[in-house]
Order: C-alpha cells, then sequence, then structure tokens
C-alpha cells in the first residue's frame, strides 16, 4: 500500500512534493477501517496504524523501479530540498 501524503495531515502539499510515499506491506487489519503498514526504519518514529482513506492501492509490476525513500526525511515527512548547483550569481 502506498501513504496518501504522509501521516500528518497538517503539512500543506506543494505541487512538486510527492503525492504518495511507499509501498508498504500491510501487516494487520487492525479494524474495519484501519491497517498496520511494515514501514522502514527511517519511519519508526511514526505511527504505523493508517485509515483506509490514508492508503491507496499499489499496482507494482516487477519490472518497474520503486523510488527509495529519502534519506534526510525529517519527522514531520519534510525533504528539504537542496540546489544541485549555482548557475549564476549576483554580488552587489
Amino acid at each position: 500500500m502506498a501513504l496518501l501524503r504522509g501521516p500528518n495531515r497538517s503539512i500543506t502539499a506543494t505541487r512538486l512534493s510527492p503525492r504518495y510515499m511507499g509501498p508498504f506491506r500491510i501487516v494487520k487489519r487492525v479494524g474495519p477501517v484501519a491497517y498496520r503498514l511494515e514501514l522502514p526504519e527511517i519511519m519508526q518514529a511514526f505511527h504505523k496504524v493508517f485509515h483506509v482513506s490514508m492508503l491507496k492501492k499499489c499496482l507494482h509490476r516487477g519490472d518497474e523501479v520503486l523510488a527509495e525513500i529519502p534519506s534526510d526525511l525529517q519527522s514531520n515527512m519534510i525533504v528539504e530540498a537542496r540546489p544541485l548547483r549555482i548557475l549564476e550569481q549576483r554580488v552587489k
């Protein structure tokens, strides 16, 4: 399953932010509308139970390469973007 906009709903999504994270394996169905997911080590600080409205079915094909979770992921699900290089610079 892929998470919809991360576990913290107070974060506003920007146009360039990824819409979904994952995929993650479902470990157990906790209730009629909640699932416990197997999260990677970098996301162990997050709650592991998610409402079904935050999940999307992952249709993964074997030949697809899935994006990895960024190593600099913060606890509020934000990754700070850094420029690759500076093309121009003005000095006053």
